[in-house]
């Protein structure tokens, strides 16, 4: 059976934010009773579809609460929520009451689920507020709740059939291969669970299979569109004997990193990458495997003839004009991705987390900075003022708000230097360094110098 992940996300009113902790952890506490046999018996009875569900209260002082639900359940969004408001009607509706009024075309539905002494139908609104995250992973994929109790009994049986009660009486697992104990325990089982003896259903239907491959291959070729598109804007304008430098130039650094694959003479041994190689795939993943690049390389060919027969229709240019130039934007688009685009995201650094990466290094001569990092990239996670204590034998780095900064860095200057190939002074030069105190930029410059420039053979 397919499952569904979703989350609603709502806006707590600030001043009601503690009263909505309390009603979770009271539901919480509901579910978990004392002296109890077993915990969430209540909810799994009266919820069959479930699977997992959390509820948290998010606070920040940068914005106001949120109230976060997450559930991974059977079948579509809609019996789930109907399952659950009949369940715990009252609760989630003192929840909901703790909760903005939401601005968009929802708002008349929240004002009939929370006026007082509402009866309203629950399910419709939570339904209306749901949405599947963009990231998550589902191990139990394919699985209904029905056979992965059916399964945690078996592994229970499992476990009693192999435990030994009387520890000098002979155990009768003992001493026989690996097989036969399979089918001593098959045996043993089988009355009390005959659906061992079935067929199991496929847990990932092939319609499944091929919107997965869809998405994939959607994935991929987009992944590659967008790093082709420095070569395909650059092809029109490039004569044709370029083109073919630059294919050879692609080729040449194809071949050259595939001999750098191997460990130098006295520094490594070569290891076995597991199930990484195409020769240890399976079968069916190098069926996979080729559909793909046999995918790939249609669309590629679809975006050729799309190019060539929008220059036909435009500028009334020849068949062999057409497909010339069509090759010629899918082919330089390609080899942008071996000897540019691909080098340069590959090389992108950046910090995220200044404290740890300076506090993990060790640095040339023994002194003390303070830098302040600015950081206008997604997110900002590098900015900040820090103190850093560093020498040969380790370093600490630690936040501050009082000290004086020594420099003032944009993260980008610091991550080119943090491997020690970069100085700070020529980030001077490019306008991303201000010394802020007399002789800091040296001081700088000293700690942070290795005595071999970096370098990584390993593409990750």
């Amino acid at each position: 059976m397919r499952q569904t992940i979703l989350s609603v996300v709502l806006d707590v009113e600030p001043q009601s934010a503690k009263l909505l902790a309390q009603l979770i952890e009271d539901f919480k506490a509901a579910q978990e009773p004392p002296g109890a046999k077993e915990w969430y018996s209540e909810i799994k009875e009266r919820v069959p579809l479930l699977h997992f569900m959390s509820m948290s209260v998010f606070e920040n002082p940068a914005f106001d609460p949120i109230f976060v639900v997450e559930a991974n359940f059977d079948g579509p969004p809609g019996p789930f929520w109907a399952q659950m408001e009949a369940a715990f009607d009252v609760k989630l509706r003192a929840m909901l009451r703790c909760c903005k009024r939401p601005e968009d075309g929802d708002g008349p539905m929240y004002d009939a689920v929370t006026k007082r002494c509402s009866r309203y139908p629950l399910a419709p609104y939570f339904e209306e507020r749901t949405f599947r995250p963009s990231v998550f992973h589902q191990g139990n994929r394919g699985l209904g709740r029905d056979r992965i109790l059916n399964e945690r009994e078996l592994f229970l049986a499992t476990r009693r059939a192999l435990a030994q009660p009387i520890p000098t009486a002979p155990n009768p697992y003992r001493g026989i291969t690996a097989g036969q104990i399979h089918q001593k325990l098959r045996a043993e089982l089988l009355a009390k669970f005959p659906w061992l003896a079935m067929e199991a259903p496929a847990r990932i239907s092939w319609l499944e299979r091929a919107d997965d491959l869809g998405r994939l291959l959607g994935f991929v070729f987009v992944v590659l569109l967008c790093l082709s598109i420095p070569g395909m804007a650059l092809a029109p304008l490039m004569p044709a004997h370029w083109f073919l430098v630059g294919a050879l130039v692609g080729a040449g650094i194809v071949v050259r990193l595939w001999q750098k694959r191997a460990a130098l003479p006295g520094e490594g041994v070569r290891t076995r990458s597991g199930g990484l190689t195409i020769a240890r795939m399976s079968a069916g993943n190098k069926v996979i495997l080729g559909v793909a690049l046999v995918a790939v390389l249609v669309l590629h060919v679809i975006i050729a003839s799309s190019i060539g027969f929008v220059g036909l229709w435009i500028t009334g240019w020849t068949v062999h004009d057409a497909a010339c130039l069509a090759a010629k934007v899918v082919g330089l688009g390609v080899v942008s991705i071996v000897i540019f685009t691909a080098p340069a995201v590959v090389l992108w650094l950046r910090l995220l987390d200044v404290p740890a990466a300076l506090s993990a290094r060790r640095y040339a001569v023994e002194d003390r900075l303070v830098v302040e990092v600015g950081d206008d990239d997604i997110g900002g996670f590098a900015a900040g003022r820090y103190v850093l204590d560093g020498g040969p034998d380790g370093a600490k780095c630690t936040p501050s708000t009082v000290d004086t900064p020594d420099l003032r860095v944009h993260q980008r200057a610091l991550a080119a230097a943090y491997l020690g190939g970069t100085s700070l002074h020529s980030q001077l030069i490019a306008g991303r360094v201000d010394e802020l105190t007399t002789g800091a930029l040296r001081r700088a410059d000293a700690m942070f110098a290795t005595p071999t420039a970096p370098w990584c053979a390993t593409g990750f």
